[in-house]
């Protein structure tokens, strides 16, 4: 993205120790673009690259949480809270359409990086109707492409189905 005008601002969890949180960071922006750190204070900086920095911001919208795949639904029908939501409301509030980036692994050591059409999501005078209907829009647009390559996501390794 760097390569192509667009250096990228991303969340990140820092790590619990100071050094290995320098480390990572440094790591991260040899590359280019600029780290927001995961928290309550996260929204604020993320809403000016958007809308006053005109940045690319990148959200990684499937997670798991507690033991369990909150992101995608997968078919349990989208979430309250958690990426997904977050990044429907930052989209609305911004006014800022969603690309979707997935990266798939080839034979060897070789990867091709697909970015689906933009996706503009709903903005009404209904805030939370618009939040909700983006949510499950973005749900509905992350879920076939991880189905579609289930061995390589990261989010497998994780997983543990209850039962």
């Amino acid at each position: 993205m760097v390569r192509h005008g667009a250096p990228p601002v991303a969340f990140y969890q820092p790590p619990a120790s100071s050094y290995r949180t320098d480390t990572v960071v440094a790591e991260r922006l040899k590359g280019g673009g600029r780290l927001l750190p995961l928290g309550r204070d996260a929204a604020r900086p993320a809403v000016a690259a958007l809308v006053r920095d005109r940045d690319v911001l990148l959200v990684f919208p499937d997670e798991f949480q507690h033991g369990r795949v909150a992101a995608p639904s997968l078919g349990r029908g989208p979430r309250r809270g958690g990426n997904i939501e977050y990044t429907a409301r930052l989209a609305r509030l911004a006014g800022a359409a969603v690309v979707i980036g997935h990266c798939r692994r080839l034979p060897g050591q070789r990867f091709v990086v697909t970015f689906e059409p933009p996706l503009h999501l709903p903005r009404s005078a209904d805030r939370e109707a618009d939040i909700r209907a983006g949510t499950a829009l973005l749900d509905a647009a992350i879920e076939p492409i991880i189905l579609a390559n289930l061995p390589q996501w990261l989010m497998l390794h994780e997983w543990r189905p209850e039962g």
